[in-house]
């Protein structure tokens, strides 16, 4: 619930005679008087004259009940200025008989065993709460033998299968990658669609050019996020895969996007999250590659998110900050970059169009001044291995094939299409290339993507070619022709599903294939055909990302807490980490279930350097989250891929400790005594504003309780009335003179006791949060 701290300075306009202002905050025109012919001072608003300020006096008389306007105004000088500076709150700074009374935020030191009961101070909220009593702990055991199974079915499993005994390992079987973004080059769009269900479930301008955007390469992350850059209008901006419960980008209090495929205007869509205008490092523009890195913190487990931008003109690469679009680092790499692919060691790959090379750089070698010029090396021969030591190798390609789309398969082999074969470069072979024999026919092989069943796709103007990606040589042509419903297409994508999606360039369709057992078995269909000129080709799904470049699976749980305020406690985990693999935690919080999606992860350890149990409630409170009901827990399994073999970690289960807090009600008192104020008799106090800032979480609440005496003394005895503060806003003010009058309750007396009574939610047991209070009240005549 949003907090705004709010100072108050109302001109109270009131109604006329004989119908009386509720809730006046000052004694003035309109408001309720009770002594007819009563005269006292008014006061409107001053000005200033040169370093002086002047005073407009007047007199409000009592007439049928009500005070009347100011009259008989006259002008005082009050003289300097400073009288403005820092005015109370409520009241008008001619007055000298207005008064507040405040000690600002309430802290600790405020608190004593006369004015609370059963509240504290909250150092991490800054707010007074009631308190409460603990529930007890309970903990929930996931995996097998536990409170309930593993289950990789559904979305909450990416890239995890279960071992024999039920236990979780790394696999490429199944992941949470549901859409695919197919950019509508000619539009200056991207159009995101559900795999499932083939519908468009958004469109979005990726920067502020319109069709001058010129969108082509894509690149996806492990959270299902789009990075797209604008060829000729020189940017890179990120788009949120969430829909609906994207980030609130505008700050406008609302989430506004497109679900559908109309684009919303520039600036409007809030699943836009960031744009970066790379001119400054790219000035001669063309941005031809792109590709999403997602790292784990060694120490905390927390993704941390890159993407890696290639200038083709410049012959340069960038490295961004990929939640924030900060640009990291520029480096210089002599070549033209076309296309980008990851593989599971850091090996940033490189495809150049016209270089006729492949390259490679270790980005683990990288730092914040680039990856160092001195470190180039070019290879003589294609299957040299002189330059394998190297932060940047430069590699010819075979029969000086001109290499165009790029991808890595699971196996760490780096593939490129051309416009003269599909080539294989494999590091771990005594023959580093392969070629699939295609030759020229058929013109270039545009796109290349690897699937996870061993299968390797390409696609250009001669239809689609399957490839057995252990033997390049068995491949079949799937002809552009009724059968094949006319595919072609100049891009390729994985989806989730292990299905190959032909991206269309001269037709607006794509077509998805469903391979069978045999490179001739498949089914295809027809789709997507509200893309306008989809000139794409790189990674659109994700899939290139998780089968080769980021050897790591995700396995998500839900825990619900208790009916109290639930405080996440402690995290448990039995775990197999062979060699150099991982597990990391992250966890996450929200009051309801559908919030989790949208709510923030935060890393609280890696195994095996993070020993069992972990504790997550520092974590989160270090990061200002509040515990809600329900809480998700990742594991996010890390292999370690060599030469030679892949190292994978096994998650036997994991479990969450809870306890329950439910707060119980408590007060918070301040007593206000007038005779230090009004001074001189006959004049007695008009008790008008209390001004509060609180925060009422839940269906908790605030119930303000006042009482009058003539002494301070004689407050105990006296009697309440009582009055709720509403939910909403969070801040605000109390007419009191309107509350004692409602009640019958004296409205003048010199003592005045304000009791702010703290409810908490009935069903989650969060308290309400009060931040601080002020009392005004004004002297004047006796009636």
């Amino acid at each position: 619930m949003r907090i705004v701290a709010l100072t108050l300075a109302l001109v109270w306009s009131c109604g006329t005679p004989p119908e009386a202002a509720p809730g006046c905050l000052h004694p003035e025109s309109g408001c309720f008087c009770d002594q007819e012919g009563a005269r006292k001072p008014c006061f409107l608003d001053p000005e200033m004259r040169g370093g002086d300020m002047v005073c407009h006096v007047g007199t409000h008389v009592c007439d049928d009940g009500v005070w009347s306007a100011c009259e008989d105004v006259h002008e005082e000088v009050r003289g300097s200025a400073a009288a403005l500076v820092g005015a109370p709150s409520q009241c008008n700074p001619c007055n000298p008989n207005c008064f507040v009374a405040t000690n600002g935020p309430i802290v600790d030191d405020d608190l004593d065993d006369e004015n609370s009961d059963n509240v504290a101070y909250n150092p991490e909220t800054g707010a007074l709460e009631s308190t409460g009593r603990e529930a007890g702990t309970e903990t929930r055991t996931v995996g097998p033998g536990g409170d309930e199974p593993f289950d990789i079915d559904g979305d909450h499993a990416d890239g995890v299968e279960l071992t024999p005994d039920g236990a979780i390992t790394l696999g490429s079987s199944r992941n949470t990658a549901d859409n695919i973004w197919i950019a509508n080059t000619s539009e200056g769009t991207i159009s995101r669609f559900n795999i499932a269900t083939f519908e468009e479930t958004g469109r979005f301008w990726v920067g502020p050019h319109g069709r001058g955007n010129d969108p082509s390469r894509t690149s996806v992350n492990t959270a299902g996020d789009a990075y797209v850059t604008g060829r000729r209008g020189n940017f890179i901006s990120r788009i949120s895969t969430l829909g609906e419960v994207c980030p609130d980008t505008n700050g406008d209090g609302e989430v506004t996007t497109s679900l559908n495929g109309t684009a919303l205007a520039w600036g409007q869509d809030d699943c836009v999250v960031w744009t970066t205008d790379l001119r400054p490092v790219f000035p001669r523009g063309y941005i031809r590659a792109v590709a999403a890195q997602d790292l784990v913190d060694p120490d905390t487990g927390d993704v941390r998110e890159f993407v890696w931008v290639g200038g083709y003109g410049d012959r340069r690469i960038a490295l961004l900050d990929g939640a924030t679009g900060r640009l990291l680092m520029v480096t210089y790499v002599g070549v033209r970059p076309y296309g980008f692919a990851l593989d599971g060691a850091g090996n940033l790959w490189i495809s150049t169009i016209h270089d006729r090379r492949l390259v490679r750089v270790d980005t683990n070698r990288c730092n914040a001044d680039g990856c160092p010029w001195d470190a180039r090396c070019i290879e003589r021969r294609s299957d040299s291995t002189a330059c394998d030591g190297a932060i940047k190798q430069l590699i010819p390609t075979p029969d000086s094939n001109r290499p165009y789309g790029i991808t890595v398969d699971s196996e760490q082999r780096i593939w490129v299409g051309g416009d003269r074969d599909v080539q294989r470069y494999d590091r771990s072979a005594r023959t580093r290339w392969s070629t699939a024999g295609i030759g020229r026919s058929g013109g270039w092989k545009a796109g290349v993507a690897a699937d996870g069943s061993g299968n390797v796709w390409t696609t250009g103007s001669f239809g689609v070619w399957r490839i057995n990606a252990d033997n390049p040589r068995q491949r079949y042509l799937i002809r552009r022709n009724s059968a094949s419903r006319n595919a072609r297409g100049w891009g390729v994508a994985i989806d989730a599903q292990d299905r190959a999606w032909v991206i269309g360039r001269w037709e607006n369709f794509a077509w998805v294939f469903e391979p069978g057992d045999r490179l001739d078995e498949f089914s295809v269909e027809r789709v997507a055909n509200t893309v306008r000129n989809p000139y794409t080709y790189s990674d659109m799904t994700g899939q290139q990302l998780r089968l080769a470049a980021t050897p790591r699976g995700t396995y998500i749980m839900t825990f619900e807490g208790c009916g109290g305020s639930t405080e996440w406690q402690s995290l448990a985990f039995d775990v197999d980490t062979p060699s150099t693999t991982t597990v990391g935690f992250r966890i996450r919080t929200a009051s309801t279930q559908a919030e989790l999606a949208g709510a923030r992860w935060v890393g609280v350890g890696v195994a095996p350097s993070a020993g069992s149990p972990i504790d997550v409630r520092t974590p989160l409170l270090r990061e200002g989250i509040q515990p809600g009901r329900f809480a998700q827990v990742e594991v996010a399994l890390q292999s370690t891929v060599t030469r030679e073999e892949v190292f994978t970690p096994t998650v036997r289960s994991v479990s969450l400790e809870h306890s329950c807090i439910r707060a119980e009600p408590g007060h918070f008192e301040r007593d206000y005594d007038a005779t230090t104020t009004c001074t001189i008799p006959p004049e007695r106090p008009f008790w008008g504003a209390l001004e509060y800032r609180a925060e009422t979480p839940g269906d908790s609440f605030i119930e303000v309780l006042v009482r009058t005496a003539e002494t301070v003394d004689d407050l105990d005895g006296a009697t309440d009335t009582a009055v709720t503060i509403p939910a909403l806003p969070d801040e605000g003010t109390v007419s009191v003179d309107e509350l004692l009058r409602t009640a019958g309750m004296p409205i003048s007396e010199a003592a005045l006791r304000v009791r702010m009574r703290l409810i908490p939610d009935s069903r989650s047991g969060q308290s309400a949060r009060l931040y601080d209070m002020a009392m005004q009240w004004d002297c004047i005549p006796s009636e």
